[in-house]
């Protein structure tokens, strides 16, 4: 959940950064995460009635766990906007920071697979 918000949020920063402000642009970062984690939600309540016939209990440790990563990403592209900078624009710092996420749990992925930054032949 994470890593897919993060990417539709860079998609979005980078594709409306110059017809916002920072106000819109912050609008924009927590309006598209709460809605998509709503979105994402009600997708996952679906499949699991689909799934077992019926609306159990279960699962809210996962619906839980979509609303943590969904804020976690959230503020993350938020807190270029919360500090002042002079020549550096806060969409494009969030931007890297984003990407940022992204690489790293590329990586934390593919180290958990095993596999190492130089492959011995």
């Amino acid at each position: 959940m994470g890593l897919y918000l993060s990417l539709v949020l860079v998609a979005l920063i980078v594709g409306l950064e110059r017809s916002l402000n920072d106000g819109g642009e912050l609008l924009i970062i927590w309006g598209s995460s709460i809605g998509l984690t709503l979105a994402h939600v009600f997708a996952f309540r679906v499949a699991y009635v689909y799934q077992y016939g019926a609306a159990v209990s279960q699962g809210w440790l996962s619906i839980g766990a979509m609303f943590t990563a969904a804020f976690g990403v959230a503020l993350l592209a938020t807190i270029p906007y919360l500090i002042p900078q002079d020549n550096f624009a806060p969409s494009s710092a969030a931007t890297l920071l984003l990407l940022g996420f992204v690489a790293f749990a590329a990586y934390l992925a593919a180290r958990s697979r095993g596999w190492q930054t130089l492959q011995t032949a």
